[in-house]
């Protein structure tokens, strides 16, 4: 059976909104190294164009994998003005695609231990916090790595002290747990849906409790080193800052990269690059 991969990187220029063309937003011309040969470069180009021409759009990296070749495509510039187009090599935040990485690290985790995704997750938290239930029904590892755990999106109180950049920088471990001594459950875990970054977040913390190493460590120790993901980490070099695309807000203005999201680093704290999510993907598709 044939596969197919696509990775779209733009993270850098629409970090948080919908990548539905607005028609009232100004539009620009769009730097490529797209060679436009084949029909399926002039396809690529028809598709990405158009969201590349929005005056907000700074750049996108794209990575495609079909029938066993890589092809790399670059659209806008690194930074607005540099006249640079993104390639294969060049840096985002991947944001929730961090969540797949803390899913693997878990299964991990789990069968080192001889555990299952069916385990309750009070048994790896301080005693402290009473167990996590509604009706009886615990959570369970699986309820926070597919959004079922019945936690909410973010904490209520995330906004205290915030940092005007980072909303997550302040928010550390003993703060996620004090919320959770405290916290009611409305509704059975596995029974509703809900995204929550607070479960992808406690997932990494459970991680780094049960393992005595951090996030990043143990990111590269089992999954980066082993698929050779050497552009893919949590803590950016000097030289990586060199390579990171500048990211922009909707209105088009120069915005910062979370350089910290403490106790959320499980939800979405990686920076990788096209040709590190292609490798990732590849393994996947390949995996058993």
């Amino acid at each position: 059976m044939k596969k197919t991969l696509l990775f779209a990187l733009v993270f850098a220029s629409l970090i948080a909104t919908s990548c539905k063309k607005d028609d009232s937003e100004p539009t620009k011309e769009v730097k490529t190294n797209n060679p436009l040969i084949s029909d399926f470069d002039k396809r690529i180009n028809e598709i990405i164009t158009p969201y590349a021409k929005i005056y907000s759009t700074a750049s996108v990296s794209i990575g495609i994998f079909k029938d066993n070749q890589t092809t790399y495509y670059g659209y806008g510039e690194t930074e607005k003005g540099n006249n640079t187009i993104p390639n294969s090599e060049t840096l985002y935040e991947i944001g929730s695609i961090t969540k797949t990485f803390t899913a693997l690290l878990t299964i991990d985790f789990l069968q080192a231990k001889i555990l299952t995704l069916d385990t309750p997750i009070n048994i790896f938290l301080p005693s402290t916090i009473p167990t996590l239930q509604y009706n009886g029904n615990s959570i369970k590892i699986k309820h926070l790595l597919n959004h079922t755990s019945g936690l909410p999106r973010l904490p209520e109180d995330i906004q205290e002290g915030m940092n005007p950049y980072n909303p997550y920088k302040h928010y550390d471990s003993t703060k996620v747990y004090n919320y959770l001594k405290n916290y009611v459950f409305t509704v059975n875990p596995g029974q509703r849906w809900e995204y929550s970054n607070l479960g992808a977040g406690l997932a990494g913390l459970i991680l780094e409790r049960m393992n005595h190493k951090s996030y990043e460590q143990l990111l590269i120790e089992k999954i980066c080193t082993p698929l050779g993901l050497n552009s893919t980490k949590v803590t950016l070099t000097n030289n990586d800052r060199q390579n990171l695309a500048v990211g922009y807000n909707r209105f088009g203005f120069e915005t910062f990269y979370w350089d910290d999201m403490n106790a959320f680093k499980g939800a979405g704290a990686i920076k990788s690059n096209a040709k590190d999510m292609i490798a990732y993907g590849k393994n996947i598709l390949n995996s058993e």
